[in-house]
């Protein structure tokens, strides 16, 4: 009879953590002399980076073999971030201009939200495997977020959840009101093109210009009290401290990020131009699931 006791659920997570460490050794870079060093991943509540420690969230979904894709593209997009990242211009350029109000104080988000798109098609075409199970994660992401940001919410929020969902989940948006399919079409190169920089710098400045067309579009005419439903809409939730220690971490390393050519992101597609009248979402019950759309 064997009387083994199951291994607790902390005992999992370390050995998990201690697994994902040492992955995160290559995907980082750090083998190769770029990147921030990953010194630890831990099994928590949040996903995020401090330039130093990742974090990947213990439940992520109900089903345990979903769970455990969507950790391991977290545990991607985090090291992505490593990667590519250029923290130190993020601080100075966004984070320390913030806190003196000098920038507009969505600046941050959206500059979380393109930089995302950028290190995950950057990172996808290294790592062929962890791009199918990002790809697989936002698209159990758009399902929530379909549910939770309708054609009733506030335009602002609309609007973020249509680039969202165009930028990082590759998919064509799905509200139906003239002024966020409008402000999707006039403005729908200028955000493929802030993804599609060399640079964290780069991706800063064509942020500030996207903001701003949102900002005209959409002027202060309704409550930003949604704002702070928009955490958890990017792949992490990076804040303004997490920026600033991994700025910390990338100046005490003396490691630079990689910085990519231009012709990587030859391959990006943009979303076709919207019309009002073809908007209404295709509910086609023949249309596949996340999990089925996760080939091997």
């Amino acid at each position: 009879m064997n009387n083994t006791a199951a291994p607790s659920q902390a005992s999992i997570n370390a050995a998990k953590a201690a697994r994902f460490h040492r992955v995160s050794k290559v995907m980082s870079g750090e083998l190769r002399g770029f990147g921030s060093k990953v010194e630890r991943v831990v099994i928590t509540e949040n996903a995020c980076t401090d330039g130093k420690t990742i974090q990947i969230p213990e439940r992520m979904h109900d089903n345990d073999v979903w769970n455990s894709i969507m950790q391991e593209a977290i545990l991607a997009h985090e090291n992505a971030h490593h990667r590519y990242t250029d923290f130190v211009a993020w601080e100075r350029k966004v984070i320390k201009p913030m806190k003196k109000h000098e920038v507009d104080q969505l600046l941050h988000k959206f500059v979380n939200l393109l930089e995302d798109a950028r290190i995950n098609h950057l990172f996808g075409q290294d790592w062929k495997g962890s791009a199918k199970q990002m790809q697989f994660t936002h698209e159990v992401f758009m399902a929530q977020h379909r549910e939770q940001t309708t054609d009733e919410s506030p335009l602002k929020q609309q609007a973020m959840v249509a680039m969202m969902t165009e930028a990082i989940a590759h998919q064509p948006h799905w509200f139906t009101n003239e002024r966020v399919i409008e402000f999707m079409n006039d403005n729908r190169k200028l955000m493929m093109n802030a993804i599609k920089q060399p640079s964290t710098s780069d991706v800063i400045n064509q942020a500030k210009r996207l903001l701003k067309a949102y900002r005209i579009a959409f002027p202060d005419d309704e409550s930003e009290d949604w704002e702070s439903d928009f955490d958890g809409m990017s792949d992490d939730d990076l804040s303004g401290r997490d920026i600033e220690r991994a700025s910390e971490q990338q100046q005490a390393q003396g490691r630079n990020p990689e910085q990519p050519s231009r012709s990587r992101f030859s391959d990006m597609k943009e979303q076709p131009k919207t019309e009002p009248q073809d908007s209404t979402p295709d509910s086609s019950e023949d249309s596949p699931s996340p999990v089925e759309s996760l080939t091997p």
